[in-house]
């Protein structure tokens, strides 16, 4: 559906249009980035989010093909393989950060729906924005996978240390 840099649409309504707008604006400006949708009906925010995600993986699979660097990007699709060798980089690798392997291209956007409505008035409203992201980034990593990075990233000595300074 997609061709280089534009996406054929037959008979756009205007929210498809508006979608991908939103969409291409997203995919060029640094990240994190929020977008706040306001409407009275809630199935056409769905439509248009919906519609954000199929235009914004597009693009990153785009960006990812057309990257010619010496490393091609990692692939998001979870396989066995990749999950083979994330248990072993996480046991056995620790990285050191230069600027060739910081100019990696690897494009990945993972959608947090999170309505603030939801808690007007209350003093939760960030406990459920954090609990929202985590919530996400298991749908987008897996769980197992972020249980495994926390299991094998986790240093006792370097949190007693920070418990001695505060």
């Amino acid at each position: 559906m997609s061709t280089h840099h534009t996406v054929i649409m037959f008979n756009p309504t205007k929210d498809d249009i508006y979608a991908y707008a939103l969409s291409k604006t997203l995919t060029k400006v640094s990240s994190p980035a929020t977008v706040g949708l306001y409407s009275s009906c809630q199935n056409r925010l769905n439509m248009i989010l919906g519609q954000m995600e199929v235009y914004m993986k597009q693009e990153a699979s785009r960006i990812e093909q057309e990257y010619k660097g010496r490393f091609r990007p990692r692939s998001a699709r979870p396989s066995i393989g990749g999950f083979l060798a994330l248990i072993g980089r996480m046991l056995f690798y620790r990285p050191i950060w230069t600027e060739d392997n910081q100019q990696h291209h690897n494009v990945r956007f993972i959608y947090v729906h999170f309505s603030a409505w939801h808690f007007a008035g209350s003093d939760l409203l960030w406990a459920g924005l954090a609990i929202r992201l985590f919530q996400a980034m298991q749908m987008s990593f897996g769980k197992l996978q972020i249980v495994l990075y926390r299991v094998a990233q986790h240093d006792e000595e370097m949190e007693v240390q920070n418990k001695d300074f505060n």
